[in-house]
């Protein structure tokens, strides 16, 4: 095969590559137990909720585990609806489909309210939705488009990786919610993961009281 016989992928093909290089690993990553990683921290046990942090080179990751009373497949679709989600979470503040690079794979972007003093977020995110024989994945990570340049009142956040594993657990679901990256800005790291951990347990709430709300009962 000559040079000229190489073909190159195009910047579409290579994103995609590179989010399903991401979701193998993360899958892989999931599927071990917290306790495997020496690096995680049990901040938040409660409410059938666990949530893990440590620090990374970049900024913090954050482990949550918890149990729902939903099938998998419904519980990760509404997680990953992001029109919808406009309506439940209220700190999004904006969520826009940009690209549709294959039926699995999406650009998304969106954006977060300012909290208290911390100034408010928004992310440019790649995702992929999948099944495995076990189990249904949303995979992400944070990618540079030409249509979603910064913006001077939000600060740029980051994921290195990032999603969630969605499993069968006796009449409902086990979820394994995995996110690593930096919020950008010059904030506290110590403040930052107990202020993002302490949370959890209330968005499991939020998600399963609007889940609950939206879906016949003979489906849940």
């Amino acid at each position: 095969m000559t040079l000229e016989e190489v073909r190159i992928p195009s910047p579409r093909e290579q994103l995609i590559m590179s989010i399903e290089e991401k979701a193998e690993l993360f899958c892989e990553m999931v599927r071990r137990p917290a306790s495997a990683d020496t690096a995680l921290e049990l901040i938040v046990d409660r409410e059938d909720c666990k949530v893990y942090t440590k620090t990374t080179v970049d900024g913090f990751a954050l482990r949550s585990e918890w149990t729902a009373d939903f099938p998998p497949k419904l519980y990760l679709d509404f997680l990953c609806d992001i029109q919808q989600r406009k309506a439940w979470d209220k700190h999004l503040a904006q969520a826009e489909l940009i690209d549709q690079l294959s039926p699995s794979v999406a650009v998304y972007y969106q954006a977060y309210h300012k909290v208290l003093t911390i100034a408010g977020r928004d992310l440019v995110l790649a995702c992929k939705k999948f099944a495995t024989k076990d189990a249904w994945v949303d995979v992400c990570c944070s990618v540079d488009v030409a249509a979603c340049p910064p913006k001077e009142n939000l600060v740029r956040a980051s994921v290195a990786l990032g999603g969630y594993l969605v499993e069968p657990f006796g009449k409902g679901c086990r979820v394994i919610s995995y996110s690593e990256g930096s919020l950008g800005g010059a904030l506290p790291q110590a403040l930052v993961k107990r202020f993002t951990a302490v949370n959890v347990p209330g968005f499991v709430r939020t998600v399963a009281q609007h889940l609950g709300s939206s879906v016949p009962c003979s489906l849940t």
